[in-house]
């Protein structure tokens, strides 16, 4: 099934004209495909497969929420970057944008394909339904991309002809959330509780229900927002994990207690280039040479290596903001090995040195998505844009608890606007680098102001950027190609 899966890829998106003449339709067969269970399952796990590329979750949706906010920087100047820390993306800088949006319009189309497939095969109606949902919550999260870093994007939820689907115009992106909302809502609870491990990438009701709560944050629907939060954490039996270190000590293996939805992958079989973006590069290191021997004898001893690229790294002021009573603080930054300076600050909870099981190009680390903590933050959240401040902070003070060591007194008699920045504060230490931050910062509307304003260091000036640059630029070539296509405004 896969090989077929991609073949609908390259013909959407080759840029040949002569494959816009073809009705390709029937390439999937959706009426006689999914003739079983297994054949349907197996066009969902295509889809996953697209999720894990490098244009996705493999890397750049961490790389593009990351750089360009107020976490993360670059050690030296990169052609994956520049773009963001420099605010120079244009259409003639597009950096690796333009592969993720044509890996999201992928995932979108594919997902239609097994979303039409699945509903004409006979097999039963309760597992219709919820391959159903799940390609209906796929294809949600290839929108959710798309409006937030496109803004208004061609829409489609039929499995359509190539032709049709280049003339298609573009709808906004208040429609597109307000569809997904819907969407979600209709089909999530068609979706398991759980999968057992074989499957685990799957997602959940409680994965549908959290980009549900995300999307309705978007729409400032308080209210509902507040609905399902409390549902995930009162109903999905997930609980924080009561280390924060531990959501991160076993992470290769398996899940925590806290997480709702993650990537997968696997050494030697299905890997990603995430990891060694964390991992120091050992022609860096150490801050002082006289130190090198000493470095390259205790990695050596521990079976490690300082193997990667060592480009995500927190900035400055992020680590200027963090409390050395924060447990997720060392977890967060640190600029040491074994007791040995570092030249590069650097954050552990995305790093693994392990030579057997994650050398340098065959990481087979997972990438968490949905965590319980951003629930329980995106809920306090929800509750003090409706006056609800004294209950916002009871959510607040779960994830402080487990934060301060020694304990700090709970939050009380703030009034809305500091909660809010209370909220503000605790997502970036709570979520730093895991894919939030730049949404965050655009849903808050503070994003130009942030990054203007911001020091990534020396190499890097973000001053110029523009307020058209909250959204990134299409190709050209895309736009050309597709009349249905406008180009971001102000691009």
């Amino acid at each position: 099934m896969k090989k077929y899966i991609y073949i609908a890829i390259v013909i959407l998106f080759s840029g040949c004209d002569e494959f816009l003449e073809e009705d390709t339709r029937g390439i999937l067969s959706p009426d006689g495909f999914y003739a079983t269970e297994a054949q349907a399952n197996a066009g969902v796990f295509g889809l996953y497969d697209i999720l894990k590329d490098n244009n996705l979750y493999g890397r750049n949706l961490f790389t593009y929420t990351a750089w360009g906010t107020d976490d993360m920087t670059c050690s030296r100047r990169n052609g994956q970057a520049n773009p963001l820390l420099d605010a120079s993306i244009s259409t003639s800088n597009l950096g690796q944008t333009a592969g993720t949006w044509n890996t999201l319009n992928s995932l979108v189309v594919n997902a239609n394909s097994v979303f039409s497939g699945v509903s004409n095969a006979g097999i039963e109606p309760e597992i219709k339904d919820r391959i159903i949902a799940e390609a209906i919550f796929l294809r949600s999260i290839g929108y959710y991309h798309l409006t937030h870093m496109f803004g208004s994007v061609v829409y489609h939820t039929e499995d359509l002809p190539i032709e049709e689907l280049a003339e298609l115009g573009e709808t906004s992106a208040e429609e597109i959330v307000a569809d997904l909302v819907n969407d979600l809502a209709a089909t999530e609870d068609n979706l398991p509780a759980s999968y057992p491990s074989s499957e685990a990438i799957r997602a959940t009701r409680w994965a549908a229900k959290t980009l549900r709560m995300k999307l309705l944050l978007w729409q400032n629907n308080w209210a509902e927002a507040e609905a399902v939060g409390k549902d995930i954490i009162n109903n999905s039996g997930l609980t924080l994990e009561p280390n924060f270190a531990n959501i991160w000590d076993n992470n290769v293996d398996g899940f925590t207690s806290e997480t709702i939805w993650q990537m997968i992958f696997s050494i030697n079989l299905d890997t990603s280039p995430l990891t060694d973006f964390y991992v120091p590069r050992l022609r860096d290191e150490p801050a002082s040479q006289a130190d090198r021997q000493t470095l390259e004898n205790a990695l050596d001893a521990n079976g490690e290596g300082f193997t990667g690229f060592g480009l995500l790294i927190p900035s400055a002021p992020f680590i200027a903001s963090l409390a050395d009573d924060d447990t997720r603080t060392p977890m967060n930054f640190t600029q040491e090995y074994e007791g040995i300076g570092l030249k590069f600050p650097y954050t552990p909870k995305f790093q693994n040195f392990d030579q057997e099981l994650s050398p340098r190009g065959n990481h087979g680390d997972n990438s968490i998505v949905f965590r319980l903590a951003d629930v329980y933050l995106m809920l306090a959240e929800a509750l003090n844009e409706q006056n609800k401040g004294d209950e916002a902070l009871t959510y607040v003070n779960v994830i402080r608890a487990r934060a301060y060591e020694p304990d700090r007194p709970d939050l009380a008699g703030l009034d809305q606007a500091a909660i809010k920045q209370v909220i503000m504060d605790e997502r970036r230490w709570e979520l730093a680098g895991e894919g939030h931050r730049r949404y965050d910062l655009i849903r808050w509307g503070t994003y130009i102001e942030t990054v203007r304003n911001y020091d990534y260091g020396s190499l890097f000036d973000p001053s110029g950027i523009q307020d058209h640059q909250v959204l990134f630029p299409l190709s050209p070539n895309q736009v050309e190609l597709t009349p249905g296509l406008v180009q971001t405004p102000g691009y």
